[in-house]
């Protein structure tokens, strides 16, 4: 086989693979395991710890194309008004590549339980990546180590891997 050839069949290899990948890169914390086939549930990631912790990634495209602040203030008041969470701290958090993102967290309580749920959002000019993180408020707090690892440690796709990642066409 030439050189040629070869070179052909490791690009077209290279193409196969990045078109299957997401358009960010997640890791997935130490005791948790990643699910597959989530998309039907609305995830893009997800993965979850065996006493009920979840971490989890929601790509949501831009449009109308909104800032970080505009997206982090809807969600926000969306989660108190029509979900009756307490919000109960903002956070301003950086991923791995360098985007500026803002971490919302909020309370609830499940019957007696006290439960914590973090959104962390991160938005460029074509999305918002949603991070999801959330359950029993003791668990959520031991796990806190983790829970930040997968936070600063996602990072967004940029360039030819990003492109790729949406099968070689504009993202919709």
């Amino acid at each position: 086989m030439s050189s040629t050839h070869r070179i052909a069949i490791l690009f077209a290899a290279n193409l196969g693979l990045c078109a299957c990948a997401r358009p960010f890169v997640a890791t997935t914390p130490a005791g948790f395991l990643e699910l597959n086939n989530q998309s039907d549930a609305g995830f893009d990631y997800r993965a979850t710890h065996p006493d009920g912790l979840v971490t989890s990634v929601r790509v949501i495209a831009n449009k109308p194309q909104g800032t970080l602040a505009f997206w982090s203030r809807a969600i926000e008041n969306q989660m108190r008004e029509s979900h009756g969470y307490s919000l109960l701290a903002k956070r301003t958090m950086t991923s791995r590549d360098g985007t500026a993102g803002e971490q919302l967290q909020f309370g609830h309580d499940e019957g007696q339980k006290p439960h914590l749920y973090y959104l962390t959002l991160f938005a460029d000019q074509e999305d918002i990546f949603i991070l999801e993180q959330g359950g029993d408020k003791e668990l959520v707090e031991r796990h806190a180590s983790e829970l930040e690892l997968a936070v600063t440690t996602f990072s967004i796709r940029t360039g030819m891997a990003r492109f790729f990642s949406y099968g070689g066409r504009a993202s919709d």
